[in-house]
């Protein structure tokens, strides 16, 4: 038997002379993005050789240690519902639970990856890269309409950095001589260059079992979306679709 939906094919009889055809119920779409960020632990060795000159522009810090955590409860931020077509900021208070395990901590060996570039910027970094994207649902990502979550559950967090030149270290910053204390960043381009950005580790991030409540109703993850940016220094945004769980395929 129908049940009193309150549609053209089944209206809410409320006498014999009035009906409801048409009730707006409340959207079962709610959309968030993951927040996470890197600290990392720096090794520092200096000595003789190169002399005061070279000690401005060139770092002799080596990253030897990178450790992921959530800087927000439940590692979530930005909560928006989808309602009327468009996505809308939600005020209350929102329960997170399920949150991906982060990678890590990654150890790594001296001299192999830089702690501070040559123009002064810390790296390591971490970017967002897509996952198994799986097919297309219908809601788009908030603030990018062309982009459609996906059913893949699962996206990436690379731990990006620039290495050293291999071989080191050297007595300058111009390359090998006899005298080796010097470590230089791999970089392209004439003078010190662009730093040359290398993958150090890519670890994935899977959102099954993640769950939000919000006003007494649970919301469970349904599909992601990695939004990929530009740049020497991209970050990426990672979002994460939940569906109201009382609601029906």
């Amino acid at each position: 038997m129908p049940g009193p939906y309150g549609s053209l094919a089944n209206p809410v009889e409320l006498d014999p002379f009035q009906q409801i055809v048409n009730v707006h119920w409340g959207s079962p779409y709610i959309a968030a993005n993951i927040a996470i960020s890197v600290a990392t632990i720096f090794d520092v060795e200096i000595g003789p050789g190169g002399g005061p000159a070279y000690i401005a522009p060139f770092s002799f810090y080596s990253t030897t240690l990178a450790t992921y955590s959530y800087p927000t409860d439940g590692g979530l931020g930005e909560f928006l519902r989808f309602s009327g077509g468009s996505w809308h900021e939600i005020s209350g208070e929102v329960a997170v639970s399920g949150e991906p395990a982060l990678p890590g901590p990654y150890g790594f060996s001296r001299w192999q990856w830089q702690g501070i570039d040559g123009a002064g910027l810390k790296a390591p970094f971490f970017s967002f890269a897509p996952g198994e994207e799986g097919e297309a649902l219908v809601p788009t990502v908030p603030g990018h309409s062309g982009e459609h979550f996906t059913d893949g559950l699962a996206g990436n967090v690379v731990l990006k950095a620039q290495g050293f030149v291999p071989g080191g270290p050297f007595s300058s910053p111009g390359g090998e001589t006899t005298i080796e204390m010097w470590e230089t960043g791999q970089s392209s381009g004439p003078g010190f260059g662009i730093p040359t950005i290398q993958s150090a580790e890519t670890a994935s991030l899977s959102v099954a079992g993640m769950t939000v409540e919000i006003a007494g109703k649970t919301y469970a993850a349904i599909g992601t979306k990695i939004i990929v940016e530009e740049g020497l220094y991209p970050e990426g945004q990672f979002w994460v679709l939940f569906k109201r769980q009382d609601v029906a395929p």
